[in-house]
């Protein structure tokens, strides 16, 4: 019995909004480098690898702006403080705002 074996290659990486994938190979293995523009911030992983299922690993990463980096940081506040006193949510959301 003979062992086939077949070239696993990735489809070329979208680049996100505001940001861009660097590559150098599509084959298996290989690694895509998410990277942004000035004043966004990469949200998710920065790297993802070409798997056997020639379908890159993970989930594609977004380049935020920080007005937008803002809002998930008071939602998640709110979410992780929604059994705390009103004041105290305000007074860290405040202290966010400030910083």
């Amino acid at each position: 019995m003979q062992n086939i074996v077949l070239a696993v290659q990735c489809s070329i990486p979208e680049n996100p909004g505001n940001g861009k994938a660097v590559y150098t190979s599509l084959s298996f293995n290989s690694v895509v480098i998410y990277e942004c523009k000035y004043g966004y911030m990469l949200v998710g992983e920065g790297t993802r690898r070409c798997g056997p299922t020639k379908r890159w690993s993970g989930i594609e990463p977004q380049c935020k702006g920080e007005l937008e980096i803002l809002q998930i940081i008071i939602t998640h506040i709110l979410v992780l403080t929604s059994e705390m006193p009103r004041f105290v949510v305000l007074e860290v959301a405040l202290l966010i705002v400030d910083a």
